[in-house]
């Protein structure tokens, strides 16, 4: 049997050699906390008091529980094997998956750490800048139109295959317009004779449409 008291200070002593209840131990850097956790995880199981398998050792940093369970397997050799030794998170870990049914999760779920959630983070900061490009190209080229006599209209969430519909209000003909997904915010103005027939839902449209009717010939581009 190990003397699990030596070399320690009368505070030390006082936590190792407690034994039954609760005990609260307030103490700082450098003070000799894992020296403590060691002697009294060693000295409850070589004394008899408790089995390898009932302790928990919790601490703050994998280090330190990986320095407790070596210095405690010096002294106890396999025994120290069956103490259970980790951090917090890693207990919270370790339960949820002993437990999962309980808690009603899968059982191969997955748990969110930081550097998982500051790649989440960037990528929804990708997505929400490409949307507000999106909307400023959308908002540039509906300017534009306005400017050369046209009256735009977002139709962008009707799902028809383009985002802006502009109608020149002296012939009363339509240009479509698409914005999104266009490299660097680039647009493209493309008309097909059905979507004109469709859009229209006249005959007369077919006589002199507004824009080239190539189904992949762009009418005009702009970079907002």
């Amino acid at each position: 049997m190990s003397n699990w008291l030596e070399s320690l200070n009368p505070e030390q002593r006082d936590a190792v050699s407690h034994t039954h209840g609760p005990l609260l131990i307030l103490a700082g850097a450098g003070s000799g906390k894992t020296t403590v956790l060691v002697s009294r995880t060693g000295r409850l199981i070589d004394e008899g008091h408790a089995r390898p398998e009932r302790i928990c050792v919790l601490t703050f940093t994998n280090k330190a529980a990986h320095e407790l369970k070596i210095r405690v397997a010096r002294k106890l050799g396999k025994r120290a094997g069956k103490v259970w030794a980790g951090t917090f998170h890693g207990f919270g870990l370790q339960f949820l998956k002993e437990h999962y049914k309980e808690a009603e999760l899968p059982k191969k779920f997955g748990i969110i750490d930081g550097n998982d959630g500051l790649a989440i983070l960037k990528d929804l900061m990708r997505e929400h800048k490409a949307y507000e490009n999106e909307r400023f190209a959308m908002e540039r080229v509906m300017q534009f139109e306005r400017e050369q006599g046209f009256v735009p209209r977002d139709i962008s969430a009707e799902n028809r295959g383009y985002d802006i519909e502009s109608r020149d209000p002296k012939t009363d003909r339509l240009r479509f317009i698409e914005v999104k997904g266009r490299v660097k915010g680039a647009v493209t103005v493309t008309v097909t004779k059905n979507e004109i027939l469709t859009s229209l839902n006249r005959p007369k449209a077919t006589s002199s449409p507004s824009c080239s009717l190539k189904q992949e010939r762009p009418h005009h581009r702009l970079v907002p």
